[in-house]
């Protein structure tokens, strides 16, 4: 298998990737950013649809291409290692009443295309870039704690793994690529 993008639609998420690159969080924006408390997943080819619960009790189903995803859970990764999350015992977040997604849930997910992130020993401040909410492109700032950072990273590992995404040194893998 391999990613569900052609080598330029890969080129083209890459771009759209660097030409939205929002602002880095500031202290503000993290003192505000809603906290990721739950989190449900599914991978496919295009890349991870997550369901996000947040402490106000509100959760936002968002999908991630591929590229999106990779670059997410390489900054995840990064604070982990920095902070040393990685030699803690970090188990999976609850999903409680999270529901889990499926393929129905793709077309109304916020994609997210492109994102900037700020981390502390507390956890990693994300500002998502979403072109398409309601019909504007707008930024939201969100708050990953060590717990959920780890389990975004692990998501993310298991379906490009599972999906066959990349090659050993992580460069993803076109559709039109034949093993």
């Amino acid at each position: 298998m391999a990613t569900g993008y052609t080598s330029e639609q890969l080129n083209q998420l890459w771009r759209e990737m660097e030409d939205h690159i929002p602002p880095i969080p500031t202290r503000a924006d993290k003192r505000d950013a809603p906290t990721v408390t739950a989190l449900t997943a599914a991978g496919t080819e295009f890349g991870v649809l997550f369901n996000f619960g947040f402490d106000s009790d509100r959760s936002r189903m968002m999908f991630f291409n591929c590229c999106a995803a990779k670059e997410l859970a390489g900054a995840l990764n990064s604070a982990a290692r920095t902070y040393k999350w990685n030699k803690q015992k970090l188990g999976p977040l609850p999903s409680g009443r999270l529901a889990f997604p499926g393929p129905d849930d793709l077309g109304p997910a916020i994609p997210v295309t492109s994102l900037s992130t700020d981390s502390t020993a507390k956890g990693v401040s994300v500002n998502f870039y979403m072109p398409d909410f309601r019909g504007s492109a707008v930024t939201m700032f969100v708050l990953f704690p060590p717990q959920a950072a780890w389990q975004v990273v692990a998501t993310v590992v298991s379906a490009a793994n599972s999906a066959l995404w990349w090659t050993p040194d992580l460069e993803l893998i076109p559709a039109n690529v034949v093993h």
